[in-house]
C-alpha cells in the first residue's frame, strides 16, 4: 500500500508542479491560464499532448523544442521532479487526508511564486490571493476558521517592514507572506517564515564572503522551501 501512495503522490504532486510552471509563466506575461494551448516560447508552435507530460515529456523531447531546437527551461522538470516527491512523502504521511490537499495547494501556488520571482522577480497578485482564499477556506473546512487569522498577524510585522523599507522587500513579497502564513497557519507559517529569513540571509552573507553582492535575493524560492520545512517537519 505504501508503495501505491508513493507512487500516486508522485505522479500527482507532479502534475501539479505542471500547472505551478504555467501560472509562473503566464501571469506575469497577463496571458489567460485557462484557454491557450501551451506553445514553444521561442516559434510559437503548439506542443503535442506527450510533450506536456511531467518530467518524462522533457526527456521524450530531449529537452529540446522539435522544431526550432531552443532548449526548454530546466527549471520546469526539475521543480516537477521536487514537488513530486515532495507530495509522495505527504501522501506516504496523511494518505488522502484534507492535511494533505491543503498542503498540496499551498505548495503548488507557492511554487508559482518561487518560480515567477526568479525569472520575473515578481509576485503576482493572483497567486497570493488564491492562496489566501484557499487558506481560508480548507481550515474553515477543519472547523479552525481562526487559524489562517493568526497566521497573518504573525507577518504582519514583515509585511509592515517592506512597505516601510521597500529596497529589502518587493511588494509581492508583503502581500505574499501573509497569505502564505494564513494558508499554513500559526505554527507552520512562523516556522516557513523562519526559515526562509535564516536561509535567505546565510546565502547573502555567504554571497558577499565570497565577494559577490546580488542585487536582492528572489525571497519567495526561500519562502517555498520554508513551507515544504514547515509541512514535513
Amino acid at each position: 500500500m505504501t508503495a501505491f501512495y508513493l507512487t500516486a503522490g508522485f505522479i500527482y504532486g507532479a502534475i501539479l508542479a505542471s500547472h505551478a510552471g504555467l501560472l509562473a509563466y503566464r501571469l506575469p506575461r497577463g496571458e489567460t491560464v485557462i484557454w491557450d494551448r501551451s506553445k514553444c516560447e521561442n516559434c510559437g508552435r503548439v506542443l503535442s499532448w506527450w510533450e506536456l507530460l511531467p518530467v518524462l515529456g522533457f526527456i521524450l523531447a530531449r529537452g529540446r523544442c522539435r522544431r526550432c531546437g531552443r532548449e526548454i527551461p530546466r527549471r520546469y522538470p526539475l521543480a516537477e521532479a521536487l514537488l513530486g516527491l515532495i507530495s509522495a512523502w505527504l501522501l506516504a504521511a496523511n494518505h488522502f487526508s484534507l492535511a494533505y490537499f491543503r498542503g498540496m495547494i499551498i505548495l503548488t501556488l507557492a511554487l508559482a511564486a518561487a518560480l515567477s520571482d526568479l525569472e520575473k522577480r515578481v509576485i503576482p497578485d493572483q497567486v497570493s490571493i488564491a492562496l489566501a482564499v484557499a487558506g481560508v477556506f480548507l481550515w474553515w473546512l477543519g472547523g479552525r476558521w481562526l487559524e489562517p487569522l493568526k497566521g497573518a498577524l504573525i507577518a504582519l510585522p514583515l509585511t509592515l517592514l517592506a512597505f516601510i523599507y521597500p529596497q529589502g522587500m518587493g511588494g509581492g513579497d508583503a502581500k505574499f507572506m501573509p497569505a502564505l502564513a494564513a494558508a499554513l497557519g500559526v505554527a507552520a507559517g512562523a516556522k516557513a517564515l523562519s526559515f526562509a529569513f535564516i536561509a535567505g540571509g546565510a546565502l547573502a552573507m555567504a554571497l558577499k564572503l565570497k565577494g559577490r553582492h546580488p542585487d536582492g535575493l528572489p525571497l519567495a524560492p526561500f519562502l517555498f522551501a520554508g513551507a515544504v520545512f514547515a509541512l514535513l517537519s
